[in-house]
């Protein structure tokens, strides 16, 4: 009997669109692309992926690398990009994904990365992947709407919340109008409506996000587009839709202020939710609070709008534990005041103020 040898094949790299042809468009997102981990990447944060194959069988990691500059700027570490992402594999033989992961962990050890954070993606349930070499810990939950619904079951029954339905209604009645625009030509504005509404509501720095991100968003083409309410010919909500081939995502938002009892975000999300339906997509993902509190407003006002919560998962995954206590130890001794503050956060070395 003929012998079958499989070639085998691990590498890191900054180029890793290619291998996405090998997974179905429902176990891929547009997280796991090239274009959408180099939006954040910087001076320190540089993209890459570790890509292992056999055959046909893929396992695909992307995220960001980065020095440890207390560990001498000699070791590295790791963080998926802002949203949602972790590992990907289409085999559904645990015997090679057990042999991706030994594998990842060794040549990364080789590589002097000591650790890393991963934030899994709640509809795609990829949290166990890695098996034991990783810790995931619950996070909080996010909300999606069920697109393969007809329109009548997604008002009356996906959108559960009677309070809901009529802020709809009622925004329409009120003149309000829906407004889709794919080439992002209006982008200038929502960045004004994103960045004033973030300063009103006291969000860190780094929802800001810089031009270049923003012009980055807007050369990720079709799979983004920008969407809006009018009143009259004034823009008073916004938002920036990611989209894949199954699942869309409400991605970066801003109204303007004192239009908040017009609702124009309850309209917004129910008309993208038919925009996106049209455009044959399964699932509208809302994404989650903006805290870990299930009594969270932002939270609150999601969940309004589907009766299925999904579990979002921070992955703790240290490669090298003496490296990692090294870091950890130099920054609190360092930063005394940050320890409590931080002393729950899987990189809490990165951690200045």
């Amino acid at each position: 009997m003929r012998t079958v040898t499989v070639k085998k094949e691990a590498v890191f790299t900054d180029s890793w669109d290619w291998c996405l042809k090998y997974f179905k468009p429902g176990a891929k997102d547009i997280y796991f692309t090239e274009d959408y981990v180099k939006l954040y990447e910087s001076d320190l944060d540089r993209s890459e992926a570790f890509v292992y194959r056999e055959g046909e069988s893929v396992f695909l990691f992307p995220y960001l690398k980065r020095t440890i500059d207390l560990l001498g700027g000699k070791y590295f570490d790791f963080e998926t990009a802002y949203g949602y992402g972790g590992p990907l594999t289409n085999s559904p033989d645990g015997s090679f994904t057990e042999r991706a992961v030994e594998e990842f962990c060794a040549q990364a050890s080789a590589r002097n990365i000591v650790s890393g954070m991963i934030r899994f993606h709640p509809l795609m349930d990829n949290k166990d992947i890695f098996g034991g070499r990783c810790r995931a810990i619950f996070d909080r939950r996010t909300v999606a709407m069920d697109l393969r619904l007809d329109n009548e079951r997604l008002l009356s029954e996906e959108i559960h919340s009677s309070s809901c339905r009529r802020n709809i209604s009622k925004g329409a009645k009120s003149g309000l109008r829906y407004r889709v625009d794919e080439k992002m030509e209006g982008m200038p504005e929502f960045v004004k409506i994103y960045r004033s509404t973030m300063k009103r509501i006291g969000a860190g720095e780094f929802y800001l996000f810089s031009d270049g991100y923003f012009n980055g968003i807007k050369a990720l083409g079709k799979r983004a587009c920008l969407v809006s309410v009018l009143l009259d010919d004034d823009t008073v909500a916004a938002a920036i839709i990611l989209k894949s081939e199954e699942f869309g995502h409400y991605h970066l938002s801003g109204s303007l202020e004192g239009s908040a009892d017009l609702k124009p975000n309850d309209f917004m999300v129910y008309n993208t939710a038919l925009y996106l339906k049209g455009c044959g997509l399964k699932e509208f993902h809302l994404g989650g609070g903006s805290t870990r509190d299930p009594e969270d407003s932002l939270y609150q006002f999601k969940a309004r709008f589907s009766k299925r919560p999904y579990s979002f998962y921070i992955g703790r995954m240290i490669i090298d534990e003496a490296r990692y206590e090294e870091a950890c130890a130099a920054w609190a001794g360092r930063y005394p005041a940050l320890r409590d503050r931080y002393k729950d956060f899987v990189l809490k070395y990165r951690y200045r103020a």
